[in-house]
């Protein structure tokens, strides 16, 4: 019973994220139209990804670097 109640509060925590957060979709009109779009579900073997890690944390990495280089640029006072 706590399992259930431990998921229910992760559910409801979800939840809420989404209520507060923005979704950005690619091509939104051919994803939502329900004639142009289809559900796709992955068959077969599990395969790793090229680069995978790296590939979806460099460009974080990169914008962390400019945002920190923006603040350096900065005057003292306006930080």
């Amino acid at each position: 019973k706590a399992s259930l109640q431990q998921q229910a509060a992760r559910a409801v925590a979800l939840l809420q994220l989404w209520k507060s957060g923005v979704g950005i979709i690619d091509e939104v009109d051919v994803v939502l139209h329900p004639l142009k779009s289809e559900l796709n579900w992955p068959l077969g073997d599990k395969h790793a990804l090229d680069f995978a890690p790296t590939r979806w944390e460099l460009p974080w990495w990169m914008l962390h670097a400019l945002l920190l280089l923006q603040e350096e640029a900065k005057p003292e006072s306006q930080r």
